[in-house]
């Protein structure tokens, strides 16, 4: 018996200072990561490049040089990052294929400010569809 198809998330991705914001919304979950916009650029990079898809038991990969490393697991994407302090964020699997998609399109090559909400609700509805 086939699996119920699980909805597509959706996602909100700007900038604010030098963060990249990533909000998120999927199934029981609404949340948001930050990441340094120098690390966003190297991911949307390595995507460009199909370095860092990721398929799961792929084990670690870097982003950038000495910029952080992501882990491709069954149900989610890590993404470590930092220097005197490493930081963690971790997205689920679905939202990750939403963030490949959108980077592949380039929907996300210009983000908006954090600040502007009709700029953010367009990058959702890009990067969403």
């Amino acid at each position: 018996m086939p699996s119920p198809a699980t909805p597509t998330p959706t996602i909100r991705v700007s900038r604010a200072d030098n963060e990249t914001v990533i909000g998120y919304r999927v199934v029981g979950v609404d949340d948001e990561i930050r990441i340094p916009g120098v690390v966003w650029q190297a991911i949307a990079t390595g995507i460009r490049a199909e370095e860092l898809i990721g398929s799961s038991g792929e084990g670690w990969a870097p982003v950038g040089p000495y910029l952080g490393r992501i882990l491709f697991a069954d149900d989610e994407v890590q993404i470590v990052f930092g220097y005197l302090h490493l930081t963690t964020v971790r997205l689920p699997r679905p939202v990750w294929g939403v963030l490949v998609a959108a980077v592949r399109t380039g929907a996300l090559d210009r983000l908006p400010r954090a600040s502007d909400p009709e700029s953010v609700d367009k990058t959702l509805s890009q990067a969403g569809s």
